[in-house]
């Protein structure tokens, strides 16, 4: 498993100079390729498997070369990087810190989907119950918003 996920990082992080290097010339296609096409794999990743957040040092590292690529600043401080790692609709560039949010987004997948596990793990006769399962969505919607609040916390505090 470790080997995996290594490997992945080693993959993700390639995928992100190369990226960063074609952001030089075409930083709204690199955006666009990094928002539609990398994004969605990693967040799959971060769902189905518990990742230490160590592990996505590097990954978070090279997400700030890129930043610094599409927007042709230097340096970004520590709030700054929270305020482009906020969502679209809060004026950020809508890609998280994965150390950050590894933890919250495997939690909330799990939380959606133990009904489900449990139901297969015991092959149970009875079939899924729709109330139960709109239960557990509604759960993992309060965990996408606490974590989406704290996000927004942060950068408020981040001015102050």
């Amino acid at each position: 498993r470790s080997d995996f996920l290594r490997q992945k990082f080693e993959e993700w992080s390639e995928e992100l100079q190369r990226l960063s290097e074609f952001a030089r010339t075409e930083p709204h296609a690199a955006y666009a390729a990094l928002t539609h096409g990398l994004r969605g794999r990693w967040t799959y990743l971060l769902r189905s498997m518990a990742v230490e957040p160590g592990d996505l040092k590097p990954l978070d590292d090279a997400m700030e070369e890129l930043f610094r690529v599409i927007t042709g600043h230097d340096h970004f401080t520590e709030d700054e990087m929270t305020l482009l790692r906020l969502p679209v609709r809060l004026g950020g560039l809508g890609v998280p810190g994965f150390a950050a949010t590894a933890h919250k987004e495997y939690e909330a997948s799990k939380l959606v989907t133990e009904g489900q596990s449990a139901e297969l793990y015991y092959q149970c006769q009875s079939t899924w119950m729709p109330q139960s399962c709109e239960y557990l969505r509604g759960q993992a919607s309060q965990v996408k918003k606490s974590i989406a609040l704290s996000r927004k916390k942060a950068a408020a505090e981040s001015f102050h």
